[in-house]
């Protein structure tokens, strides 16, 4: 009896304490992953939010340059509250693109700083697959030697 208790704790401290750690650890990293999808889905509405600004103000830089009354310096109509100048359009776009750049540049470093630690996770993960490819081997000849102590 003393040499089967002796097995079921060489097993469960050089095989299945290591195995439930790996699994843990893919645990975490599918969780992460989840996350990370969600990171994802959030760059992508906001990239497709920012683009969506930056139509409608290329369109009124278009309209004050192009016409369409904007901010036209031969408007006899001075007093009118529609008509933008078209600095103040041009400074509102580089104002906007330069705060849209910044939190957009936010948004993907975050993800890019999830994803690396996922990749070094999931890296980790393969790399201890091996080393608990051997424990099993371990705990094979383990078993092994142990029948051939009761036989």
């Amino acid at each position: 009896m003393a040499h089967m208790d002796i097995l079921d704790r060489s097993i469960e401290e050089e095989i299945l304490a290591p195995l439930r750690r790996w699994q843990e650890g893919l645990q975490v990293a599918r969780e992460r992953m989840k996350s990370l999808e969600k990171l994802r889905r959030e760059v992508d509405g906001q990239r497709k939010k920012f683009e969506k600004k930056f139509r409608t103000s290329e369109q009124r830089l278009r309209k004050a340059y192009l016409g369409a009354g904007y901010g036209s310096s031969s408007s006899s109509d001075s007093d009118d509250d529609d008509v933008v100048p078209r600095g103040k359009l041009l400074e509102d776009y580089q104002r906007l693109a330069l705060h849209t750049e910044r939190q957009l540049r936010a948004i993907v470093d975050s993800y890019e700083d999830q994803e690396r630690l996922v990749w070094e996770q999931l890296s980790g993960l393969v790399t201890d697959a091996a080393w608990l490819e051997s424990y099993a081997a371990a705990a094979m000849i383990k078993v092994k030697e142990a029948m051939q102590v009761w036989t």
